[in-house]
């Protein structure tokens, strides 16, 4: 799968596989070609709907921080996204444009959608917007029912 963090799909995890012998006690023995070709049908289809990477965040005035993050692309850790306050309710998300592959070739990251939730007592609807660059995003979060531009006290964000 060369080239992660950019999504593959079920191809991209080679030929089925198939049983080198026979399946002789069911009872006792998995049939390699089928459990082999499930898994890698899951394994394909949960990285393609799976959230590539997520963060928490506190807002205190006009001040964001970073509570936590994990990402599918540093799953040894790393580095979580930059975040900035730019106004009353609007948040910049940015990733670095690449990351490290399994095989440590750089791959750059390229972010399809996302979705911003408010974490507290105040209703507000969140929305993200995904930057030209592919690994940059605008947060934006607003009080219902008026539709003004409001800071949660803390929010979660997920991207794929």
């Amino acid at each position: 799968m060369s080239g992660f963090p950019t999504r593959t799909g079920r191809g991209g995890y080679g030929p089925d596989p198939i049983n080198s012998r026979p399946v002789r006690d069911p009872a006792r023995q998995l049939d390699g070609e089928t459990v082999g070709r499930l898994m890698f049908w899951q394994l394909g289809g949960l990285g393609l709907v799976a959230p590539i990477a997520t963060f928490g965040a506190t807002v205190t005035g006009s001040a964001v921080s970073l509570a936590w993050h994990a990402e599918a692309f540093q799953p040894a850790g790393g580095n979580g996204p930059t975040l900035t306050y730019t106004s009353a309710g609007v948040y910049a998300v940015s990733y670095s444009a690449s990351y490290p592959d399994e095989t440590s070739n750089a791959s750059p990251l390229v972010l399809r959608g996302g979705a911003a939730i408010a974490l507290g007592a105040s209703v507000l609807h969140g929305q993200v917007e995904i930057g030209s660059s592919g690994y940059a995003a605008t947060v934006r979060f607003w009080a219902l029912p008026a539709v003004t531009a409001a800071n949660p006290a803390a929010f979660f964000v997920a991207f794929w």
